[in-house]
């Protein structure tokens, strides 16, 4: 348990390091008219991928993140009655078992496993119709099944089964 708290610990050191001031996903002006979106049918699938995880940025959007042959990729989403309207989805690296959250800057952290158990996490947000990842495969520890959160508080938490 130490080692996850330091490991911890560093993440949220380097985070705060690397985070751009006043970023923010937040716009009154979004509008989705240039993004590619396809209609969600009972009958299509969203994504071609497993291992999938969603966030909802705070300008209303579902990020969907998810795996497919070792490659990690994302899709941009808005709800509209009572269905979701899909862009494509956008490879944006390599690895297994991603999982997101927002961050109450507006920006987004994205972990998954990067292959050998090692962990990884980029950290990205939302400009121009797409996820802008500013800060990539970041090596943060050894385990598998990463999981991410945000407490109410601003603390970013990651779990994840522990190697030995």
């Amino acid at each position: 348990m130490k080692t996850f708290t330091k490991i911890l610990i560093a993440l949220l050191m380097i985070f705060t390091l690397n985070t751009p001031v006043g970023a923010s996903a937040s716009t009154e002006n979004v509008t989705l008219e240039y993004l590619d979106i396809d209609e969600l049918s009972s009958s299509d699938n969203y994504a071609n991928g497993e291992n999938p995880s969603i966030t909802v940025l705070d300008n209303g959007l579902v990020v969907s993140v998810n795996d497919k042959d070792g490659k990690t990729s994302y899709q941009l989403g808005e709800y509209e009655d009572d269905q979701i309207f899909w862009t494509h989805p956008v490879e944006y690296g390599g690895g297994e078992k991603p999982t997101i959250a927002t961050l109450t800057n507006g920006n987004i952290i994205e972990v998954h496993e990067g292959g050998n158990h090692e962990l990884h996490y980029n950290l990205g947000r939302y400009e121009d119709g797409k996820i802008d990842w500013y800060s990539v495969n970041n090596y943060y520890g050894k385990g598998d099944h990463p999981n991410v959160t945000l407490l109410t508080n601003g603390d970013i938490v990651l779990v994840f089964e522990g190697q030995g």
